[in-house]
């Protein structure tokens, strides 16, 4: 014979523990408004950065232009990232060093982009450093507390 079950006690309920409360997982921030306005004032300046990183008197390509573009885009969204998510229950997460790391990539985005010539193969280094950089504090974003 088996046991009847008490649907209102869940059996493998956990009891409080105040030691164990920071370990909860408590509901994402969400990006929003304030993370556009961060992400359209950071733009121009990552884009300037990215291309006073290139030596003077080089002329640049479209696809060169286009390429610039794109890392800055990534890199500005990168930097609009660690502005803090507003989160459901009001509680903001504090900053890890953890997150660190898509900031020195967008750093060697903008050093990848100091020795070379202005072709698009040139800059893609950069595009896939700022990539990374984004993808990084995503995911950094999930894992990291």
């Amino acid at each position: 014979m088996t046991r009847g079950t008490d649907h209102r006690v869940d059996p493998w309920q956990v009891p409080e523990v105040e030691a164990l409360a920071s370990l909860r997982r408590r509901p994402a921030g969400r990006y929003g408004l304030r993370h556009v306005v961060v992400l359209v004032a950071v733009f121009p300046l990552v884009l300037w950065w990215y291309r006073a990183s290139l030596p003077t008197g080089l002329e640049p390509s479209s696809a060169w232009w286009a390429a610039l573009g794109l890392a800055a885009l990534l890199g500005a969204a990168t930097l609009a990232t660690y502005v803090p998510p507003r989160t459901v229950d009001g509680h903001r997460a504090s900053g890890a060093s953890c997150g660190a790391m898509a900031g020195v990539l967008v750093v060697l985005a903008a050093l990848s982009l100091g020795g070379a010539v202005p072709t698009l193969f040139s800059a893609l280094p950069a595009v896939v450093l700022a990539g990374a950089a984004l993808a990084t504090r995503i995911l950094t974003g999930v894992t990291c507390r």
